[in-house]
């Protein structure tokens, strides 16, 4: 019986995009919250597929180990992109490099990636913004619903002990 490099290839690439879809989908469930992406989506009412050109990017920051700002040189041109997975590196590495088809990062594709160091992080969603303000005033929003969702959990979990 032979088994080509193709079969083997497809096999791997099938694996792998099952483990990474069963990951996304468990991060957050046993917490009970919702992830930056989904609240991104909610805050901001955009579909996350906004585009942006490699060679427009000036700048850019870590706001969580899913959540990269970037700022164009486009005036009236800032973005949020979230990962399709949490990936820890991008907080510690100095330098990222971004990866795209015919040098453009679009969202929802799922083509382009943040490459920090050793891990590739697909890039999930683009969310596009008139300036720095507005993009961090949607992540402080995530943030504080974060925050009241993680309280709700909390006072459900002990409204059920004191029920036991």
């Amino acid at each position: 019986m032979s088994i080509n490099k193709t079969s083997i290839y497809f096999t791997a690439i099938l694996s792998a995009l099952f483990l990474l879809f069963a990951c996304d989908i468990t991060s957050n469930k046993g917490s009970g919250l919702l992830n930056n992406n989904t609240l991104l989506l909610s805050i901001t009412e955009q579909d996350g597929r906004a585009c942006l050109r490699e060679d427009d990017i000036r700048g850019f920051g870590i706001l969580d180990d899913d959540v990269i700002s970037v700022e164009s040189r486009r005036r009236g041109e800032y973005y949020l992109l979230t990962t399709l997975y949490h990936c820890p590196s991008i907080q510690f590495s100095p330098k990222l490099a971004f990866s795209a088809s015919f040098n453009e990062l679009c969202g929802g594709g799922g083509r382009a990636s943040v490459i920090s160091g050793d891990e590739i992080c697909p890039i999930r969603n683009i969310f596009k913004f008139e300036n720095r303000q507005q993009a961090f005033d949607a992540f402080a929003q995530v943030e504080e619903k974060r925050a009241q969702l993680k309280e709700e959990i909390a006072k459900e979990e002990i409204a059920k002990e004191e029920a036991k």
